[in-house]
């Protein structure tokens, strides 16, 4: 946390800047310029920060040099406030284009790099780039630890950052076990409702979307979502994802009903506005319309949803990615066979098994799952080689796996 100093600086720096607006704050290419751009950016005025880091970016350019410290300084603050925008391919595009600069002039062990290392990898992860995320933070993480220490803000940044991309690549033990302990460590450090903290805790809600047994501590996303809006503002990409994951679970403990519908739609809405109809947040909540509509019956409106969310995540991901559709072509395959439509879901259940085969491994039990819902399938459209093939191989899997003797052994061999 900055020393109490500092913040009375930069917060005297930011009433200063009121009445001028951002250009104030790059009306010189000097430290207080900087801090006033930086205290627009801490007071989640991102727009303006980004105005005014721009500028100020121009001014040292032409003053210092493109590669002056000052100017790499500033041209890092303006990545930052494009992500806070939620212009995270923009960030990328410029992070990616700065890091080999500020390494040089830095020394990649510097807190500036490292800066550029944790939010390039915060931007990939964003932009659907999550196994190069992974593997950047496997390097980041452990450097940040080494020069800043592990209680340090940027450290635990990175962790939260290697923590997200496990979530979406569905690593969830791994994600689990890193996700906790940053929690912890961000509420010693930095207290309970840092904007920080606040992130850190949402890491937790969204394990427990996918895995309610396993986590039983996270924080409850309806007590962070105020404390989201009030750190980071209404539109932040990091309360706008909270307020989804509470509509799953008004769905998860009353039921979908009608009231979930309009909850969903209404995030959603507010998402397609401010991130974009194809940004990877919008397309979760479009997952989750879908998945409600279909379990109110909505069949015709559920299959419509399912389907856009596949296209579009089949776009924005690599097969590299790859874990991070199955949420999505799982949750068609069962629509398609509620409304028992199996010549249509053929398809995509033989996608969605070979998917979880090669990114989860052919003993998953999710993947054993996926691989007999193929084998129903196969049975419906009267393909009983290709059925028999599916159970003979899951079968032989789960004896190993879950044991002879195991219902869901004994019922496969069964069918």
């Amino acid at each position: 946390m900055k020393p109490l100093h500092v913040c009375l600086f930069a917060f005297a720096l930011l009433v200063s800047t009121l009445g001028s607006g951002a250009a104030h704050a790059a009306e010189d290419t000097g430290p207080q310029a900087y801090e006033a751009a930086l205290a627009l950016q801490t007071a989640g005025r991102y727009a303006e920060a980004k105005k005014a880091a721009q500028a100020l970016v121009a001014a040292r350019t032409k003053a210092l040099g493109a590669e002056d410290k000052e100017t790499l300084r500033a041209r890092l603050l303006q990545a930052e406030a494009a992500t806070d925008l939620s212009r995270e391919a923009e960030a990328e595009s410029q992070l990616r284009e700065l890091l080999p600069v500020v390494t040089k002039v830095f020394g990649a062990k510097d807190r500036e790099t490292l800066r550029c290392r944790t939010d390039l990898g915060a931007a990939l992860v964003v932009t659907g780039r999550y196994t190069e995320a992974v593997q950047a933070c496997r390097t980041l993480c452990p450097a940040a630890a080494r020069v800043l220490g592990a209680a340090d803000r940027l450290t635990l940044k990175a962790r939260r950052v290697q923590v997200r991309a496990l979530i979406e690549l569905r690593q969830l033990d791994a994600a689990l076990k890193e996700a906790r302990p940053v929690y912890s460590a961000c509420k010693r450090a930095f207290g309970t409702e840092d904007r920080d903290t606040l992130q850190a805790g949402l890491l937790l809600v969204r394990i427990s979307t996918f895995e309610p047994d396993a986590v039983t501590d996270s924080p409850p996303a309806e007590e962070l979502q105020p404390l989201l809006t009030h750190a980071l503002g209404a539109e932040h990409r990091a309360t706008l994802a909270c307020q989804a994951e509470i509509s799953v679970r008004t769905a998860g403990e009353n039921g979908p009903d009608a009231e979930t519908e309009k909850l969903l739609r209404r995030v959603l809405s507010t998402q397609s506005r401010v991130l974009g109809a194809q940004d990877l947040d919008t397309l979760r909540t479009r997952l989750y319309l879908s998945i409600s509509l279909d379990e109110e019956g909505k069949k015709p409106e559920a299959e419509k949803e399912a389907r856009a969310v596949v296209e579009a995540c089949g776009r924005a991901l690599g097969a590299e990615d790859g874990a991070a559709l199955l949420s999505c072509q799982t949750n068609l395959v069962k629509i398609l066979m509620g409304e028992k439509k199996y010549a249509e879901a053929e398809a995509p259940a033989r996608t969605v098994a070979a998917n979880a085969t090669r990114v989860l491994g052919a003993e998953d039990i999710e993947t054993v799952h996926l691989r007999l819902k193929l084998a129903d399938i196969l049975e419906e459209l009267k393909q009983y080689p290709d059925a028999e093939q599916e159970r003979r191989a899951t079968l032989a899997v789960q004896e190993r796996t879950l044991g002879p003797a195991h219902a869901e052994t004994l019922t496969n061999c069964h069918n």
